[in-house]
């Protein structure tokens, strides 16, 4: 496979210079992992597989000790190369934190632990990694690298050029990463596109796939009815396509405003009742199938839990259902 053929060629070199120009850091790679030991560790990740990079890092060197010693050095730009079981625990830590809303299964955090870069697990083995994703605990992803064998040949040049171990060059080191990666980043170093963790647009398909998630399909022109004639008549079942701005609620659920020139109408969403209620962001137009609020739980509830900020305004419609336009 070119992909861990092209990273190898580069882990060879990367192995050759650590050794003969700083012979004192060298101890801090970790020996690989055999093959045995790779395969135990990597059946906790099943139904998903390592992808064939991260198979040969791993054999390669089990990760490098960045701060030891007490002193820290730097193997990669903006990243940590831990060892596999320390990324698996770190992976783990993600999904029990945030679940599935938060943190995407096929998000493995091969290099950095509360931020640093991820790659996607695979739902078959033997795939390639695709391409390489900043990442940050409060922050949506952003594209970093075209490839982790991109990701080692951008530290493999810093290296050469001095700009590692010590990893505090900047804006230069960024440049040079900007270079080896020009699908990623612009040429100042910065990504070229974000991703957003719940909303789906942006998202591979493997990504999709892995929680289910099919296409998100629109209402046909013909069956979208304005506002104004939908209230007339909200039983029809038919969808309203309007914008959408929010007025407040929880991380579940949200009190929002549609409107489409014809009139506004205030709208529940919850997570468990709102297909698609991850899509949600706000100022976007979307095509909503709305009901009739009925008893209002979900709203006594949120206005239950906001009564010490604010008045919820009464809501006649749950979102059973939408699709960002």
């Amino acid at each position: 496979m070119s992909e861990v053929g092209d990273l190898q060629v580069v882990l060879d070199a990367l192995d050759v210079l650590v050794r003969d120009r700083r012979p004192e850091l060298y101890p801090r790679f970790r020996p690989g992992v055999s093959a045995r030991e790779l395969d135990a560790l990597a059946a906790g990740l099943e139904p998903y597989y390592l992808p064939a990079e991260l198979v040969a890092l791993y054999q390669w060197h089990d990760g490098w000790d960045s701060s030891r010693d007490g002193v820290h050095r730097s193997l990669l730009p903006e990243a940590e190369f831990n060892s596999l079981a320390e990324t698996i625990a770190a992976y783990r830590g993600w999904q029990q934190a945030l679940g599935s809303d938060g943190w995407h299964p096929l998000w493995f955090p091969a290099f950095g632990s509360q931020f640093g870069e991820l790659v996607s697990l695979q739902l078959e083995p033997g795939r390639p990694a695709g391409q390489v994703y900043a990442f940050h605990s409060e922050e949506d992803l952003s594209t970093s690298s075209d490839s982790v064998a991109a990701l080692f040949a951008a530290a493999l040049d810093c290296w050469r050029r001095g700009l590692l171990p010590e990893d505090a060059a900047y804006p230069e080191i960024r440049t040079i990463a900007a270079r080896h990666n020009p699908s990623s980043r612009k040429p100042s170093g910065e990504s070229r596109h974000e991703i957003s963790r719940s909303s789906t647009t942006d998202w591979p398909d493997s990504w999709k796939k892995a929680l289910g998630i099919g296409p998100l399909v629109g209402a046909a022109d013909e069956e979208v009815v304005r506002i104004a004639d939908f209230e007339g008549d909200p039983s029809s079942g038919r969808p309203i396509r309007a914008e959408l701005t929010g007025w407040g609620g929880s991380i579940d659920t949200l009190v929002a405003t549609a409107s489409d020139g014809t009139g506004s109408v205030k709208v529940l969403l919850t997570r468990s009742e709102t297909e698609n209620f991850r899509e949600l962001v706000g100022g976007r137009r979307f095509d909503l199938w709305l009901v009739p609020t009925g008893e209002q739980t979900s709203v006594d509830e949120l206005a239950r839990a906001m009564s010490h900020i604010a008045v919820v305004p009464e809501v006649p419609y749950v979102a059973r259902r939408i699709v960002p336009l």
